[in-house]
Order: structure tokens, then sequence, then C-alpha cells
């Protein structure tokens, strides 16, 4: 293909700022080189000399095209370049020799690359996998271990990124983050991990508008819905001070339940700010969905009217499939943009209604005069379209014409406009009366409805009330056409509605194959024969051949005529599954058709919306259709929300709202329903531990989600009654986990946490907070929210609110280092008023005052119960203190330099592993001396004197000096004042919540204090490394009841080198089964294991 003359573009590229010349020119290089229409860089100096007196934009287009003939596949030598350009010879050859390195290692260096991007790690998020990349990043789909939700997380790579690309990430974070409307994609936390910023955002499980407008055109009143929908999130965007600048399908997202949501403000400003983010003067925006003044680079003329234009070349798209210009390159649409009107849409699709292509035509005027003013003003036109009434915008006049044309060619056009003035002087007089005429002619009211949109011609052919005269001409043109062509149905619905002897079989053979806009109009018209088209219909009903879209389509039409026929039963488990498989841009079409046989499909939807197996938009989808199909039946109502996840809550609610009397005590039987693990364990039905914890998982959390119901209806004392210390764990921490994601809003639960006076509810109200998206919230009320934590972290006397605050303020505030400077301020001794206390290096200790009895090791029926856990009363005689979290890396390094093994344990903050019992003893004496304290309250002897054939004082467990904790302390502390397995309760599904295991750690140790703490504020007891503990593990006495702690019987005083000493609490790498508060095994004193870690103890004097 011969290259074509770039004078015109190059011509119209000299109307642009200056500054955009270079981006402008490598755009039409990269497309003329792609196209095999390249030319080379001399031409475009010779014609904008500029850019070769700039020697940094000469040397940016030169390598452009080298690159670019390289990636067509030419071979080309450094000499042919050096010769043309001798004055950048050296750079050409650095250019060369770097290109053709990367050349030979691309396959490996790129693949590193990638490697190291997917291989990112993000605190409590898990990566999934890539949904997609650009040339800032790449984003994933990933999920919240917390939560348990999925998130989208934009990974920003900008290789030598320069403090502007960076700032206008960050901006893209700043202004999702004040926006919160359920049409704009949330951003919940901005994260900088190893160089590179994190934006954790909404995950929108759907396609783009754009892949949407890709395939079947929607409707024009689906079109005209879908920009209301855009114009009113448009809006709310404005109010906030915000201009989004590159609205355009692509940048909508369209999720499972059809909802759309505008993301991508990554060229989005401030209105309020004069600052742009981006090269000054640039032009912002996707070049086929910019307004004039953006193509025209005026970004300081840049305002909501940018944005109207956009929203009605997006309207356009969605009615006729095309963007209202597309060039062959970028100058070229930009230069239709500036200078050529749209085609108007009924020249590419008859059938959209006028009103509609006026709206449209108006957003895309050139002027942002002459558009509407804001998004609410489009937005209100929609409305009245939408509703049938008249819409405010009026289609330009001959004169108005005229005067674009005028303005475009002012040459040609000045005779054609003359000609056209006094022809209009001369018609005037006649005009009104042919108008009158034409809307009283039958041919006129029969063209009307051929080309009127389907889902309006119902409320046409009323409102025309068709005579007998136009029987004849519908006749005619039904006759000429055919099933494909775009007039048929409408003909087809009219010629049913005048004629009484038609039969309609034409139409109900064609139904199968309607479209879902199509439904209304031919359910509506056919119901009107529904005698004498039973048989026929049913017969193609109960064809079980047909395919699921057909018989979906026929059942919209028994819906209509035969609700209360038995044959229902036959298909409606077929119809159900159809039904859930459509578009969501379609779904209110067939619910709406098929609502007067919804108590056939109700069964058939509950059973898809049970399935654990089921694809999560299927799920969505059926709530969305059983909250509409069952607003009257609070039985249903109340099902779908105790089995409802987040959004499927969110969509049930304000139906259960409304049947809110009857749907209480129906609630309160869920939620008060006694849920026992020991009975599904002894159900012999259930034939794995993993189906019994599934069971179970799923009838506790039906009964937390009916509880939180009852508050969300108005009643909140079932939801703190079962927070209380004493409550069912396995409940408490199922509430923990809905309340923030079913919407009991944060300053609800922080305020509950500082009214409440039982220590559980506080410490449970306060983890729920964590649950809470912070999208949203101002940055000066989170402010506000971290100084009432610290001041509840340093006040109140629990050890698990203590905890709690400390998690909240660490992992979701990100106030560590505020953490650390209060936790100096605070270390001392213990205080008799308080359960916890700081202590020497850095540890924080929760407190037990004894005497103290429990029930130790598990019951016969635990799972995955070993033989020497026999369950006894254990009595604790000393009050003690345990450290919260493990010892970790950085704290055990202010003792003595040692060899970690960094594979599994990364970070200064992880736990300090590879430490023998003997390194733990010498660490827990030089804690005691660091604490000042004598040496009759030391439990260890001398550091020269640890190491095996060591001998412990008699009396170490009366001594006050810091150690291991024995196995009796231990598991007190990790039990967390429950019996169950776990502190958390049975079930498997909130074991990554509080535990690392080989499931959720990567199989290597994670940084201590990260997962929720237990009722007594410990971190980590279950999993991450396993804990040594002060005594050997001897046999528990069987059936006995008291009698002193194990450890301090007279055979644990010496240890020596082939000595075997407890391990508790499992660790990273072991399976679920054996993260349990009994499960004990042992290991050498002299073994160094990365799986082991320790925690440090104490006997609290008197």
């Amino acid at each position: 293909m011969a290259p074509t003359s770039i004078d015109p573009t190059m011509e119209e590229l000299r109307r642009f700022p200056r500054e955009t010349w270079l981006d402008l020119v490598r755009s039409d290089q990269s497309h003329r080189w792609r196209q095999g229409t390249g030319i080379l860089v001399e031409d475009y100096f010779r014609r904008l000399p500029e850019l070769r007196a700039d020697a940094e934009e000469a040397l940016v287009l030169i390598t452009g095209e080298l690159l670019l003939r390289r990636e067509i596949g030419e071979m080309l030598e450094v000499g042919e370049y050096q010769s043309r350009f001798p004055e950048f010879s050296d750079h050409i050859a650095v250019q060369f020799c770097v290109d053709d390195f990367l050349s030979s290692a691309d396959g490996a260096n790129v693949q590193a690359a990638v490697h190291e991007v997917r291989d990112l790690e993000l605190a409590g998020y898990e990566f999934l996998e890539e949904l997609g990349r650009g040339a800032a990043g790449v984003v994933y789909k990933a999920r919240q271990t917390s939560l348990g939700r999925f998130v989208a997380i934009k990974v920003v790579v900008l290789p030598g990124a320069d403090p502007k690309q960076l700032a206008r990430q960050r901006q893209e974070a700043e202004i999702l983050a004040r926006l919160h409307h359920p049409n704009v994609v949330h951003i919940y936390e901005v994260r900088d991990h190893r160089g590179r910023l994190h934006l954790v955002m909404e995950y929108v499980d759907g396609k783009t508008l754009a892949a949407r407008v890709g395939g079947k055109l929607p409707t024009p009143h689906e079109s005209a819905q879908a920009a209301l929908t855009l114009a009113d999130a448009v809006q709310a965007v404005h109010e906030a001070g915000i201009l989004h600048r590159d609205l355009k399908p692509s940048n909508v997202l369209l999720t499972a339940a059809g909802e759309l949501k505008v993301s991508d403000f990554g060229l989005a400003k401030l209105r309020s700010s004069s600052s742009l983010l981006t090269t000054t003067d640039s032009i912002l925006g996707t070049p086929s969905y910019m307004a004039p003044e953006q193509a025209a680079g005026e970004p300081h003329a840049i305002g909501p009217e940018a944005d109207v234009y956009s929203l009605g070349a997006i309207l356009f798209e969605l009615l006729t499939g095309r963007a209202p210009f597309l060039g062959a390159t970028v100058l070229d649409t930009l230069s239709l943009i500036r200078s050529q009107e749209p085609v108007a849409p009924r020249q590419l699709q008859p059938n959209i209604p006028r009103d509609l292509e006026t709206i449209c035509l108006k957003c895309l005027a050139k002027s942002p005069k002459q558009r509407y003013s804001t998004a609410a003003e489009l937005g209100d036109d929609l409305r009245r379209f939408l509703s049938g009434l008249p819409i405010l915008a009026r289609p330009p006049g001959a004169v108005e014409r005229i005067s674009r044309l005028v303005k475009r060619k002012p040459a040609a056009s000045a005779l054609a406009a003359t000609i056209m003035l006094l022809a209009g002087v001369v018609t005037a007089g006649l005009w009104a009366n042919f108008e009158q005429r034409r809307r009283l002619s039958a041919a006129a009211v029969v063209d009307s409805i051929a080309t009127a949109d389907a889902q309006a011609l119902p409320q046409l052919l009323v409102r025309l009330n068709l005579h007998s005269d136009a029987l004849p001409l519908i006749r005619q043109q039904l006759d000429a056409a055919t099933p494909e062509d775009a007039t048929w149905v409408n003909l087809s619905v009219a010629e049913l509605t005048t004629d009484p002897a038609a039969t309609g079989r034409a139409l109900l053979s064609y139904l199968p194959s309607a479209r879902p806009a199509e439904l209304p109009a031919i359910v509506q018209a056919l119901a009107q024969r529904s005698e004498a088209i039973r048989p026929e219909l049913w017969r193609m009903l109960l064809d079980e051949t047909a395919r699921d879209d057909a018989r979906l389509n026929l059942a919209c039409l028994a819906a209509n005529t035969s609700a209360s026929d038995p044959q229902w039963a036959k298909i409606a488990t077929a119809v159900a599954s159809a039904l859930v498989a459509q578009h969501p841009l379609d779904m209110g079409a067939f619910t709406t058709a098929l609502m007067p046989a919804r108590r056939h499909l109700t069964p058939s939807l509950m059973s898809l919306y049970r399935d654990r197996g089921a694809e999560p938009v299927v799920k969505q989808v059926s709530a969305g259709i059983l909250a509409r199909f069952a607003a009257d039946e609070p039985t249903t109502l109340v099902e779908v929300a105790v089995e409802a996840d987040a959004n499927d809550f969110r969509l049930v609610l304000p139906a259960l709202q409304k049947q809110s009397a009857a749907a209480l005590p129906l609630l309160r039987a869920v939620a008060n329903q006694p849920v026992s693990f020991d009975r599904w364990a002894s159900d012999e039905t259930w034939q794995t531990k993993h189906a019994v914890d599934g069971a179970y998982d799923t009838a506790q959390r039906r009964g937390a989600t009916a509880a939180i119901a009852l508050w969300r209806l108005g009643d909140a004392e079932t939801v703190l009654e079962a927070l209380r210390s004493d409550a069912d764990p396995a409940r408490r921490a199922w509430l923990i986990e809905l309340l923030a994601p079913l919407e009991i809003p944060g300053a609800t639960l922080e305020q509950g946490a500082r009214e409440a006076t039982e220590r559980g509810t506080r410490q449970a109200l306060l983890l729920a907070l964590g649950g809470e998206k912070l999208a949203g919230i101002a940055g000066g009320e989170l402010a506000a929210r971290e100084a009432r934590l610290m001041k509840l972290y340093r006040d109140d006397p629990d050890a698990g609110v203590h905890s709690a605050c400390r998690w909240l303020l660490r992992t979701r505030l990100q106030a560590a280092a505020a953490l650390e400077q209060v936790d100096r301020s605070l270390t001392g001794h213990p205080d008799p008023a308080r359960q916890w206390y700081v202590g020497p290096n850095g540890h924080s200790f929760a407190l037990f005052r004894g005497p103290r009895t429990f029930s130790m090791g598990s019951p016969a029926n635990e799972p995955a119960r070993e033989e020497d856990e026999a369950r006894h009363e254990e009595q604790l005689e000393e009050s003690y203190a345990i450290s919260i979290e493990e010892v970790t890396i950085a704290q055990f390094s202010q003792f003595q330099d040692k060899f970690f093994n960094r594979r599994f344990s990364a970070t200064e903050d992880s736990p300090a592993n590879n430490v023998s019992w003997f390194e733990a003893a010498a660490y827990c004496r030089w804690l005691s001396e660091q604490e000042g304290l004598p040496e009759d309250q030391m439990c260890f002897p001398l550091a020269s004197e640890i190491g095996p054939g060591m001998k412990m004082p008699v009396n170490w467990l009366q001594r006050s000096g810091y150690r291991l904790p024995t196995e009796a302390e231990w598991e007190y502390a990790c039990r967390g004042g429950v019996s169950a397995s776990r502190f958390f309760g049975e079930g498997n599904e909130l074991i990554s919540r509080y535990a690392r295991f080989i499931e959720n750690s990567d199989n290597h140790a994670q940084s201590v204090g990260q997962l929720k703490p237990n009722n007594f504020g410990l971190f980590d007891a279950l999993g991450n490394v396993a804990e040594r503990c002060q005594d050997a593990m001897v046999q528990y006495p069987r059936d006995a009841v008291g009698g002193p702690a194990m450890s301090s019987a007279p055979s644990n005083l010496t240890v020596n080198a082939s000595a075997m000493r407890a391990l508790r609490g499992g660790n990273f790498g072991d399976v679920d089964q054996n993260i349990r508060s009994a499960r004990r095994y042992a290991a050498s004193v002299q073994d160094q294991w990365a799986s082991i870690g320790f925690r440090v103890a104490r006997t609290l004097p008197p």
C-alpha cells in the first residue's frame, strides 16, 4: 500500500498547541507503519522543523521509526540511521545495542518482568488472576482474606515514572475514594508496597459496555435507560467537584446484575483545581468520545459539558453500533470532531425514535452552550422520553442547520443558504396545514408504528387508536416484509391488534426467536388470542429439544395466558435456568413478563440460589429475581436473605423492609435456632469432616445473617447478645465477619463498642469495624476515628479490646508508627486495674489472675483428635502474663545476632524462627534483665549456663522472671474462654481470618498481628509458627480433676540435650485439622526449625 500524503494531516496538526505535537505525530507514525503506509521521519521533520530542532523530540521519533520497522519484520542496519542522522550517531548506536540486547533476551527478561508483577504480595489479599494490563499497570482479581470478598487490585507499573505520573495515579485513587455512588466503581484502599502503588477497588464481575455494544445492539429504550443511569452517575461525579474527561464504553463496567458502573478516572480533574496532572495543554481523552473543545487541545475550556458530549457519544454508539466519528488516524478523528456534524442516528438505524435522536444530537453539539448544561438536564430529558412525555430538546431548525453548514464550508454553501432561506419564506404559510394533514394520514400512522421502539409499541397503539383504514396499509407493508426486517414485528403486532380475524400464528412462530425488547408487545398482542393459541403454545413449551432461550420466550406468553396451568411443573426448572442465564440488561423484560407465573418459578429459582456449585453470578441474579417475585411472600424473602452474601442481601433488603412486620418473627426464629456442632458431627449422613464443616458453617452463617437482618429492621438486641464473650463462638465470629459487609454503618459499630459494658461485645464490634469500606469516608473523619481508637487502646482495661484497637490501627488505618510511639509511652509494669501491660523490648502482654480452672485437652468426638489429648480439668494456681504476639525477628535481634531462615520468615516483623529451646530460654533471661528483675526472680540460670544439662530452679513457676508458657498456660490463653476446638468456634470457613496455615500462608510465616486476635487479645495463637512451651510433653491424667499444673513436676527441672519439649498451635505448613487449641506435639530442645517460634510468659508477682 502506497504511503498517503501527510500534508493535510500536518496542516491540521498545526492548529493544536505546540506541546501536543510530539504525542500526535507518534500516534500518526504508529498508525501508518502498522497499516503498511509508513513514511520516513524526515517527512515529519520537513513539515514540522520545530520537532527536528528539539534534539529530544527528534530522537523520540527516530527511535519510534526504528522500533516500528523492526516490529513489522524489517532487517535494519545501524549504518542506515547513522548516515541519515549523523548528528545523533552515538545515540543511534546505543539504541541499536539496547534493542539487540532486549531482542536476544526477550523471552527470559520479559517473562521475568511479568513474573515480578504476578508475584507481588499484599498483606490481607490473595492474588487470583490477571484481569488486564495497560501501559501504566496490571489489574488483578484478588480475594480480601479478612472479608472473603473479591476485589480488583491495580498494580501501578511505571518504570522510571516521574512525580507527575505517580501523582496522576494517586489522583485516581483520591477521586474514587471521595465518590460514593452505586454506579461509580468504589476504591477501598490505597497502599504503597515494594515501591509500587496498589489500588484496591471494587471487583465488578461482568463485561464492559463496549463488549455489550460489540454484540447485539440494545433497543432504543434500553439505550436510553443506560444513558440515564450514566447521566445520573456523572451528575454525582460533577457534584463532587470532579470532571471525568474520558467517558467511553470501555470505561463503563456492566455487573452480573445489570448495573452500570463508571470507572477509570485516570484523566479526571478536580473542578476546583487548575492542575491537570498531565503535560500542560495536552489532549486528554479517547478521540472518538472527546468533545470538540478537548479535540482542539483547550483543556482550560473543558467543563461538565465535555462529559455530557461523551455521554452523547456513548448513547450514539448504543443506538447505532458505532462511534459518532472514527477517522483513519487519531488526527483524522480529531479533525472530524472539530469540523463535521455527526450523522443523524436514524440514518443508520431507522427504528430509533426521533425524540431520542434529538436528545443524542443535542449532546453532540459542537458548542458547549448548545448542549445540555449539566448531566442532570440530560437525565431529566431522558426520563421524559422514557415516560412518553414531550422532551425539552428540539432538533435544529433550517436556519440553524444552514448556519452550521456555512461555518464548515462558507464558500460552497453561500448560494445554498440563500435559496433555502427564500424557500423557507415561501413555504412558511403552508407548513402548519401540511403537518396537520400528515398527522391525520393513515400512511403516517402506519409509518410511526413500523419504526417505533418495540417496548413503547403497546402504549403507542393505544394512543393512536388505529382505525380500519390503516389495516390495508399494514397488510401491504407486511406482505413486503419478512421476519428478518426491523418493521415486521411492529406491523404484525399492529395487525393482530386491529384485525379481529388475524390468528397470530406467524407471530407465535416468531416468538421463540424474538428479542427481549420485543416481548412485551408480542405477548400483549398474542394474549388477546389466548384460547386459540394455547394448545400450540404448550406443545412448543413441552418440546424438550427446543432451545432454552426459545422456551423462555414462550414461557413469557404462557405466564400471561395460562399462569394456573398445572403443566408449569414440567417446565419451571428449565425456564428458571434459562432466565438466570440472560443478559442483565434484558432481565427486566423477562421478569415483568413472567410475573403472573412467579409462584411456579420461585421454588426452582430458590434451588438455583442455594446451589453451592453455581457460579456467583447465577446466585446474584437469582436473588434479584426472587426479591421481585417474592415481594409479597415474607417467608421466601427471609429464606433469600439468610442465604445471602453482601450483594444478594442488598438486593433483597428493600423488599424485606416492606414486609418487616411479618418478617421479624421469621428472622428471630432463624437467628435463635440452636446450632450444635456435635449434632452435625454425629450425623452419619455426612461422609467427611469437610462436609460437616460446610453444613455447620452454612447454619451459623444463616443465623448470623438473620440476626443482622433484624438489626437492619430495627432490632439490634439479638446481635448484641450473640457478641458477648460467653456466647456461641462460631456465631460470634460469623457476626464479626458479616456486620460491615451487610452494611451496619461503621459509625454505629464504633459507637456501640464505646457504649457496650460487656468486654466481649466491645471487642467484637471493634473487630467488625475492620470490615467497613473506608472509601468515601472523609480524611478528617478517619483521623478522628484514629484518635478515638488510640484513646480506647490506651484506656480500656480489657486485653481483648486493647488488641482489637491495635489490629484496627495497624492493619486498617495504617497507624503502625503512631502505635509504636504510644506503646513506648505505655511501657511499664503490670497494673492491677488492667488485663494487659506493655513490657520490655516492645512486648505487650495479656494478664490472667489465678487461680483458674478450665477443661484442657479435647473431647472424645473432636475431629482429628489424638490419644494424648484426654479432656481433663486443669487448675492454674498462679496469676500469669503471656505476650499477645510471637517474638519477632526484630525483637530477638535486639538480644543477639542469629541466623534466621528468611525463606520462611522474610520480614523483620515475622516470627523469629530457627530458635532452639535453649535460645528461647536465653532470650527470656535477657528480657528479665532488661526489666531489672533480681536474680532470685530469674526462671533460668545465667546465660553462660543455659544449655544441655542445665537445671531449673525448683520454684521457677512461682518466680516472676520471663520464661516460656507452660502447656496449660498456653492452652488456656489460646482458647480465649472457649471450649470449642478453636477460639473462633467450629467449622472451617473462617479459619483464614484468624490462623495462618497451609491454605493462606503461601508456605511461610507472615508478619505477626495481621489477623484478628482471640477473645483474650492473643494474635496468631493458632498457626503461623508452632510455639515452644516451658515443659515436657507428659501424659494427661485420665478422668482426673484438679491437681497441680503439669509443668511443675520435679522431673522437668534438668534439661538434657535429648530432652523433648512441647509445641503448640500448629504452623504455616499444617492442614486445617491440625489447627486446634488442644493439639500437642514435641520437638527436641536443640531443634532449630523454620516452622518453630515462641512467645514469652511470666508469673505475675503477688
